[in-house]
């Protein structure tokens, strides 16, 4: 099982941090993901999009359509 969650306070996020770290043996991983990554991630979606429209919209074989 995964779960997302967005803390506030950094006082209480480095508690949690620490006591799911102390699970670790148990089988628990903490994985980060700060804003930078979440950042990241809508801009390799947005260059994605555009590509991928691009091949949709600018390719030979509707040529005559797009002319008219």
């Amino acid at each position: 099982m995964q779960i997302t969650v967005d803390f506030q306070d950094e006082g209480i996020a480095q508690k949690v941090l620490w006591f799911l770290s102390t699970l670790k043996d148990k089988g628990v991983k903490v994985v980060s993901n700060t804003h930078q990554n979440h950042i990241e991630n809508d801009e390799n979606f947005h260059n994605l999009q555009i590509d991928s429209m691009s091949k949709t919209w600018d390719n030979d074989f509707d040529k005559v359509w797009d002319e008219l």
